[in-house]
């Protein structure tokens, strides 16, 4: 396990970032609606430069189904609309437009977008204009179409996303770890055996106890957060509490499962170490999701933490309230009792 663990992480994490560097075959594109209102020359002339850049998907695409991919769908992190009289001011020498309909919850694609539109609008000025018209400038307008807090910050990704990896490592490791000490060291599980009590409520407890933990622990890190970065809370503090409630439960129902495959403490340790660390590669813990291959992308709810984070983005950046978000936090109480009723069933009570 010391040599697997490692290779096993360098593997997904060089997959997961393949694509910025262009050596897992699937380059990081990103899905840019287009709506043309001017459909005069210059305009046409900055959406064949758009679509030299390899980095993005440009569709064009009607104004109103731009506003339905950003605002309501959340498929793209941005759409430009280039308005009419595009050209006639750029002819009239006058500082010309391009509208960017954004979805802050995506903030690093919208920063990539921005700086791609620029630099596009940028060569066209140096490819077209005559000297005489040196005098044009671009002007980028962004219309925040989703978000409820007007400058999103790295710490509104991190601190949630970070939040779910050290609460897994809590649940995880620790819960496996005390299921070892008790059952195979102190015994502990002998005697309750004895008692009353049936092997599920057993069980159940302890889950009961780490999820709380979990919990707790949770609701403190997002408090550091808030005060000491002033991240988003939302408008939902239930939803937000629904969703920091799975993802201790979940987490729980992982170390059950965890360490119902381990045959021993060291085991436990390196198997939820790795089991940790996957999922938070895969699950956009530590990235937005939208760097990693497409391939890679489909595969991210196959992890707990995408659930997660799908709703912590929806519930904290967009504002959204628990209605608009129960297909994520269906799946993730989902995933935690699968984890859980697979690890009890595979759970030994006893050392053969």
């Amino acid at each position: 396990m010391m040599v697997a663990v490692p290779i096993a992480v360098i593997t997904v994490i060089g997959f997961a970032l393949g694509g910025i560097y262009g050596k897992s075959g699937d380059f990081v594109k990103i899905f840019l609606p287009l709506v043309d209102l001017d459909k005069d020359s210059l305009s046409k002339s900055l959406i064949e430069v758009l679509k030299e850049n390899k980095s993005l998907d440009l569709k064009e695409v009607e104004y109103e189904k731009a506003y339905q991919l950003v605002r309501d769908e959340n498929k793209a992190a941005g759409a430009i609309i280039i308005p009419k009289g595009f050209t006639t001011s750029y002819l009239d020498r006058k500082p010309f437009t391009v509208r960017i309909l954004t979805d802050p919850a995506k903030g690093m694609e919208v920063m990539t977008i921005k700086s791609f539109v620029n630099a596009s609008a940028i060569k066209l000025l140096i490819k077209s204009l005559p000297p005489q018209l040196g005098l044009s400038q671009v002007e980028i307008k962004e219309e925040n179409l989703t978000g409820i807090k007007g400058n999103i910050s790295s710490f509104d990704q991190n601190v949630p996303g970070f939040s779910i990896m050290f609460i897994m490592f809590g649940m995880l490791v620790g819960f496996s770890e005390a299921i070892f000490r008790e059952r195979d060291e102190d015994h502990t599980f002998q005697r309750l055996l004895v008692a009353p009590v049936s092997k599920s409520s057993i069980l159940g407890g302890k889950l009961l106890a780490r999820t709380v933990i979990g919990m707790v622990q949770m609701l403190v890190l997002f408090a550091f957060g808030y005060f000491a970065f002033d991240i988003s809370l939302g408008n939902s503090l239930s939803g937000l509490f629904l969703t920091i409630l799975g993802v201790a439960f979940s987490a729980s129902s992982i170390g059950v499962l965890v360490a119902s495959l381990s045959q021993s403490r060291e085991q436990a340790r390196s198997l939820g170490t790795l089991t940790i660390l996957i999922m938070s590669a895969m699950g956009g813990c530590w990235w937005p999701l939208f760097i990693e291959p497409k391939w890679m992308q489909k595969l991210s709810h196959l992890v707990m933490p995408a659930w997660a984070m799908d709703c912590f983005f929806d519930l904290m950046i967009r504002g959204k309230e628990i209605g608009d978000v129960l297909p994520f936090l269906g799946g993730l109480y989902l995933y935690g009792i699968i984890m859980l009723l697979v690890g009890v069933k595979l759970f030994k009570f006893r050392v053969e």
